[in-house]
């Protein structure tokens, strides 16, 4: 009885381990191990025992193996022996081929490809408790102690950039599935002019409104501005949430359609006393101590949309056009209101000499005459996150129905 306890404790022990070591091989050899067909009794004891000895993993031994183990050279290579420490010349064999067909757990570059592809399958909250994580994955692999401190260096540098991945995926272009685009499709098409779509941020939106993201429609200023205010919404749950990476958190002041009309006096000049109140209003300072960014959304001429942000970080008078164009009177505007901000709340002067004015060539550009207000506020929105404008003119359709559900449900996606 206690010799069947001892080998069914054996068996199990056995089971427990090639499970172990199944987990830790790639996706593609860990297919294979799962369809390879089972030996029955057929093969008889000395086949099986055999085989087991040679599919054993290479862990250290327990106790009860070690009471009652063989004396192949292949057990000794499990162990750790090296070949020409093997006695028998069967045995010498067996260890070479385990020793050039297993992965070596050893080395740096095999534990980082390893807990990459374990990190994939895990959420994002599971990721952000790193300590716990890393703990996980470090008792399933086999790691020497020379590597572990540089491991633990490397393995946080991938939590922080899956994070940011995750982020990506969950913002990118696979956000539309069939139900959704249907539901919106209805919002756009079906919704008639005076319906309430949603009363948020003391703003209701109407049909009118949401139909103007139709496609080939100019957006109204009201679709614009919404999303101004949802952004807002979104950075302060951003900032009390630990769930979103630090890259994407930025402290920014986002201004609605009509500032930099009253700003520039309807495009006559400039009038610092029509937006004075604006920013104590919001209960900031536009000074580099409390804000990252001054996001502003600019209509020029009753004909176009482009988006200004002054970017204290960088020290810089952004301007984006998705026609190409440039503002230099408009930057310079922008110019005196940081000054004048200062002088109004904090009684300082600003040199502003080393500021630089930016209109960068290299983003995405419209092929049309009416995706103006779309390419605006997407840039609003990805700069918003610092993130990079990675989007094209293929992605407006898509754009535009996910900006109706947006609007519907109160808050960005």
């Amino acid at each position: 009885v206690e010799t069947n306890r001892m080998k069914q404790q054996q068996q199990r022990q056995r089971h427990q381990r090639q499970k172990q070591y199944d987990d830790l091989q790639p996706p593609s050899k860990r297919i294979l191990l799962e369809k390879k067909p089972r030996r029955g009794r057929a093969e008889g004891a000395e086949g099986r025992a055999r085989r087991e000895r040679e599919e054993r993993p290479p862990f250290a031994l327990s106790p009860v193996d070690k009471a009652t183990k063989p004396r192949s050279g292949a057990l000794k290579a499990m162990r750790g022996h090296t070949p020409g420490n093997i006695g028998s010349r069967r045995g010498k064999g067996a260890a070479k081929r385990r020793l050039e067909e297993e992965p070596k757990r050893e080395s740096f570059k095999d534990f980082l490809a390893h807990i990459s592809m374990n990190l994939q399958s895990l959420k994002v909250s599971d990721l952000k408790r790193s300590d716990q994580v890393y703990s996980k994955l470090i008792e399933r692999t086999l790691i020497t102690p020379e590597i572990r401190e540089q491991a633990k260096v490397a393995f946080e540098g991938l939590v922080e950039e899956l994070c940011q991945e995750v982020v990506q995926i969950a913002k990118g272009r696979s956000f539309m599935n069939t139900e959704g685009e249907q539901r919106a499709e209805e919002l756009i098409f079906d919704t008639d002019d005076d319906d309430l779509v949603i009363k948020k941020f003391n703003v209701e939106m109407l049909g009118k409104d949401i139909q103007t993201l139709q496609d080939g429609v100019w957006l109204n200023d009201e679709i614009i501005n919404f999303h101004m205010k949802m952004m807002k919404d979104r950075m302060d749950r951003n900032a009390k949430s630990d769930l979103v990476p630090e890259a994407f958190k930025s402290r920014n002041l986002f201004f609605n359609t009509f500032f930099y009309a009253k700003l520039s006096d309807n495009g006559k000049g400039y009038n610092y006393k029509a937006v004075r109140r604006w920013s104590k209003k919001q209960k900031v300072q536009v000074h580099e101590s409390q804000l990252d960014k001054v996001i502003t959304p600019i209509n020029v001429g009753n004909s176009h949309w482009c988006l200004s942000v002054i970017n204290f970080k960088e020290k810089r008078i952004e301007y984006y056009d998705s026609l190409g164009g440039t503002n230099p009177k408009c930057m310079q505007n922008l110019r005196r209101y940081v000054q004048d901000e200062a002088k109004q709340y904090r009684k300082e002067e600003i040199d502003m000499k080393g500021w630089t004015d930016y209109t960068p060539r290299d983003i995405p550009q419209q092929r049309n005459g009416c995706d103006c207000g779309v390419f605006t506020t997407k840039y609003a929105d990805y700069i918003s996150e610092n993130r990079d404008l990675d989007f094209t003119q293929d992605d407006m359709r898509m754009f535009r129905r996910r900006m109706a559900l947006e609007i519907a449900k109160g808050h960005i996606l």
